[in-house]
């Protein structure tokens, strides 16, 4: 069985806040059977999405 795939990505944080979001580094969200940690490292805003 091959383990739950994750994907990780990297948004500028000034571009997210352009597109309208206001994220909290540490911020652990739900989305269609999906968990997104979200976090906040200089001025980037990094994303890792895992199967719920």
């Amino acid at each position: 069985m091959a383990p739950p795939q994750a994907e990780l990505r990297r948004l500028p944080l000034q571009r997210a806040r352009q597109e309208g979001l206001e994220p909290d580094s540490g911020q652990l969200l739900r989305l269609d059977g999906h968990r997104l940690l979200l976090w906040i490292e200089g001025g980037d805003l990094w994303l890792l999405r895992t199967p719920a």
